[in-house]
């Protein structure tokens, strides 16, 4: 009973531990979304904004698990029979990204990204990305998001989304 009781208290010390290594946090900013079509139309840009929450738990060493909660803006600006045209999708986003602390306060992140486009249809994204810690918490990064997923599948419009974002995030608990 004696050892049950002594290992119970080294579990949940341990537990407790890793709890207090996580970091929380927000991050905004805005994007730089585009199709890209596999037909003859030439969509053109658009800007849109992003935001949400984020936590970063520690695995080993440098390595980290980042998942967010993210509401994006997409869409892309098109040209058909002569009428400009812009499509707007609002996602909310769950990325899960593996992130690398490099020295200087630089770290590398990359994985895969699940959106749901106004809450109906879903999207799956390749995420790659950097970020610049400024400290008290604060960051500055950049990433790109490589649509997987065909937004029309029934393949009349035969497009991916794509972007590009800057943001500045906040975590509340500053690394060490």
């Amino acid at each position: 009973m004696k050892r049950i009781s002594i290992l119970m208290i080294a579990m949940l010390s341990l537990g407790l531990y890793s709890f207090s290594q996580v970091r929380v946090g927000i991050r905004a900013g805005a994007n730089i979304a585009k199709w890209k079509m596999d037909s003859e139309y030439s969509p053109k840009s658009k800007t849109g904004l992003e935001g949400g929450l984020r936590a970063e738990f520690p695995i080993a060493g440098k390595l980290s698990l980042m998942p967010e909660l993210i509401y994006s803006n997409y869409g892309s600006k098109l040209e058909l029979d002569g009428e400009d045209l812009t499509y707007r999708m609002n996602y909310i986003s769950l990325p899960i990204l593996v992130k690398y602390s490099l020295p200087k306060r630089i770290s590398i992140f990359a994985g895969p990204q699940i959106g749901f486009a106004d809450l109906k249809k879903s999207d799956l994204f390749a995420v790659i990305g950097a970020e610049i810690e400024l400290g008290l918490g604060l960051s500055i990064g950049a990433r790109y998001n490589h649509g997987l997923t065909k937004l029309d599948k029934d393949d009349i419009i035969l497009a991916r989304n794509h972007s590009f974002g800057i943001s500045v995030g906040y975590m509340l608990a500053p690394r060490r």
